[in-house]
């Protein structure tokens, strides 16, 4: 199961509502260079629905995204829409990102030393770095393991208690 403090602090918001986040990611790194990470804060929105979302149905209609959801890939829901288990038994939340910002963003080494954007695109795989052109559908919601999680309101995740 989830962590019940997760659920509960997000369940308890209720759908629709907007919170600050923070999040520290493992980079994928070219062969032989040290692993850095992404650490980031932004806003998020819970509890959205990806078909019910005005960009999607939009799209939709303007025959620039699929007329059906495909599914999940490897990926189940546990508590729609709120979180995920991946195949290893892994939870995710799902949040969406569109309207939000994101607040700070920075990538640091294992020492948590600060590393330049320009020196991590030279260490780290392409995909890590994405660019999207004016035809290019953006991401509307992403998904992210409660693993990478923290920071929640901007309270450390291991002093959260239940909504």
């Amino acid at each position: 199961m989830a962590s019940p403090k997760f659920q509960d602090i997000l369940t308890g918001l209720g759908k629709g509502h907007f919170l600050t986040i923070s999040y520290k990611k493992a980079m994928k790194m070219r062969k032989g260079q040290p692993l850095l990470w992404k650490v980031v804060t932004r806003t998020v929105k819970t509890g959205t629905q990806y078909d019910n979302h005005e960009t999607v149905v939009d799209d939709r209609i303007q025959g620039k995204r699929p007329a059906e959801n495909a599914g999940l890939s490897g990926v189940e829901w546990v508590l729609y829409p709120y979180v995920l288990k991946n195949a290893k038994g892994e939870f995710q939340y799902r949040f969406d990102c569109e309207g939000c910002r994101i607040l700070h963003s920075h990538i640091e080494d294992d020492k948590g030393n600060i590393v330049s954007r320009e020196d991590a695109k030279n260490m780290a795989l392409k995909s890590e770095f994405p660019t999207y052109g004016p035809d290019d559908l953006k991401p509307i919601v992403f998904n992210i393991s409660e693993k990478y999680i923290t920071h929640i309101k901007k309270v450390p995740v291991e002093e959260l208690t239940p909504a």
